[in-house]
C-alpha cells in the first residue's frame, strides 16, 4: 500500500507521503527528480551537488561543486560564489580578479623584469646600429688653400659623400 502513494507523487514531491519536494537544482526542474528517492535523473544544475542537487557546500562551486574556491578570498570563511567560484567578500591582501588568483608581487617582480630588459634590449639594438650604420668622419683636412676642410659622411646607399666645410670669416673691429 505504501508503494502505491509512492507512484502517485504530485511532480517535485518524493518520498513517504510525498512530503518531500525535490530540489530546485536538478537539471530541467523538480520534474526530473526520482518521485522514491529525490534523485535527479538527469544531473544538476551548476552550484549543486549529486545525487539530491542540493547547494554546494561552502568553498566549493561548479558542476556538481567539484572545485574549490580560492584560498586567496578574504573574509572570515573565505567564501566564492556555488556557480562562477567568484570570491564574495573580496581577496587577501597581494591577490586581485574575481578568483583572486592573480598573485600582485609575482607579477609586479615580472613586470619590473620585463622594463628593464626591455630597456636594455633598446638602447643595446640603438647603440649596435650606431656602430654599424658606418657612420665615418675625416679630420679637417688643411691644404694651402683656404677652405679646403671636408666632412665625409654615408647616403643611404653607403656612398660617402665629401662636403667641403665653409670658411669662416672673421671681422675685427
Amino acid at each position: 500500500m505504501v508503494f502505491l502513494a509512492f507512484l502517485f507523487c504530485p511532480l517535485g514531491n518524493y518520498g513517504p507521503n510525498c512530503r518531500r519536494a525535490c530540489s530546485d537544482g536538478c537539471f530541467g526542474g523538480f520534474i526530473n527528480c526520482d518521485q522514491v528517492t529525490g534523485v535527479c535523473l538527469k544531473s544538476c544544475n551548476t552550484g549543486y551537488s549529486p545525487p539530491l542537487c542540493e547547494k554546494c557546500e561552502v568553498n566549493t562551486y561548479g558542476a556538481d561543486c567539484s572545485k574549490k574556491c580560492s584560498p586567496h578570498c578574504g573574509g572570515p570563511n573565505k567564501t566564492c560564489d556555488r556557480l562562477n567560484g567568484s570570491c564574495l567578500a573580496g581577496c587577501s591582501d597581494g591577490y586581485s580578479g574575481d578568483k583572486c588568483d592573480f598573485d600582485e608581487k609575482k607579477h609586479h617582480v615580472v613586470y619590473s623584469k620585463v622594463a628593464i630588459l626591455s630597456t636594455v634590449v633598446f638602447f643595446g639594438v640603438t647603440l649596435f646600429l650606431f656602430l654599424c650604420s658606418g657612420v665615418k668622419f675625416r679630420d679637417y683636412k688643411s691644404d694651402k688653400s683656404e677652405g679646403a676642410g671636408f666632412i665625409e659622411y654615408p647616403t643611404p646607399l653607403n656612398y660617402y659623400v665629401e662636403v667641403p666645410l665653409q670658411p669662416t670669416k672673421s671681422y675685427s673691429l
